[in-house]
C-alpha cells in the first residue's frame, strides 16, 4: 500500500470491528449503498454468527461435545444461535448449512437502528433490497477490509479476520474479477488461523458458500 493509500485510509479510518457478522453485513454494502441478500449471505452469516460466538468464549470444546453458554447475551441473534444449535443437536457445520437464522433477521436490526432502509424490489435475490444513508459511508471500511485481506495490513482483530476472509467468500471483499487484475495477487493470502478461535467454523462457513456458489452458478453482490 502506498503513502497516498495510507494517508486516506487514516483519514477517514471507520470504527473498529468488534464483532463478526453485523460487519460482514456492513462491508457487504455496495458503492451504490445497497446490499441484495442473497441464500449465499445466510450460510455467511450462520457463520459469522458461530465466529462471534466462539470469539466471546460462549462456544468452547467439551471433553465429548460443545460446550454452549446458554446465559443471555443481550444480542439477540446470538442468543437465538445458541439456543437453536444447542436444542437441535446439530453439529456446527449442519448449522452452517441450514440452520434457521437468516441474513435478514440481522439486517432488520440495522434497519430498527435506523442505519439502513429496506426496500422491496422485482430485481432483488429475495423481493428485497438493504439501502445504506450515506451511500458511501461503508467505502473506507471496505477498502481497509480489503487490504487485510491482501495481508498488506495487519487484522486489526480476530473479528477483522474474520471478516476479511468471509468477505471475500461472498464476493465483496477483492471480488475474484478484481483479483484477477491484480499481478501477483495470491489466493488465500490472510490464513484462516488470523481468525483465532474462529478459524474453524469461518473455514467450515467458506467451503460450504463455495460449493452452494458452484451448484447454483451464484454470485454475490458482485459490484465492487
Amino acid at each position: 500500500m502506498g503513502d497516498q493509500d495510507r494517508t486516506e485510509l487514516a483519514a477517514t479510518e471507520p470504527p473498529p470491528i468488534n464483532a463478526v457478522a453485523p460487519w460482514l453485513l456492513r462491508v457487504g454494502i455496495d458503492h451504490s449503498g445497497q446490499l441484495d441478500l442473497t441464500q449465499l449471505w445466510d450460510i455467511g452469516i450462520r457463520g459469522a454468527v458461530l465466529a462471534d460466538l466462539w470469539l466471546a468464549g460462549r462456544i468452547s470444546d467439551g471433553t465429548e461435545s460443545l460446550q454452549i453458554d446458554l446465559e443471555p447475551t443481550g444480542i439477540r441473534y446470538l442468543d437465538v444461535a445458541a439456543a437453536e444449535l444447542a436444542d437441535s443437536g446439530d453439529t456446527e457445520l449442519r448449522w452452517i448449512a441450514a440452520g434457521r437464522l437468516h441474513a435478514p433477521d440481522l439486517a432488520a436490526d440495522l434497519v430498527a437502528s435506523g442505519e439502513w432502509t429496506r426496500h422491496w424490489s422485482v430485481s432483488a435475490s429475495r423481493w428485497r433490497i438493504y439501502r445504506s444513508q450515506p451511500k458511501q459511508q461503508y467505502v473506507p471500511l471496505r477498502k481497509r477490509v480489503a487490504h487485510t485481506y491482501d495481508g498488506e495490513t495487519t487484522p486489526a482483530s480476530e473479528a477483522e479476520a474474520s471478516v476479511a476472509l468471509l468477505g471475500h467468500a461472498l464476493n465483496v471483499v477483492r471480488p475474484r474479477r478484481i483479483m484477477k487484475q491484480r499481478p501477483g495477487a495470491t489466493t488465500d493470502p490472510l490464513p484462516e488461523s488470523a481468525c483465532g478461535a474462529a478459524a474453524t467454523v469461518v473455514g467450515a462457513a467458506i467451503v460450504e458458500i463455495a460449493g452452494l456458489a458452484g451448484s447454483i452458478h451464484a454470485n454475490s453482490n458482485p459490484t465492487w
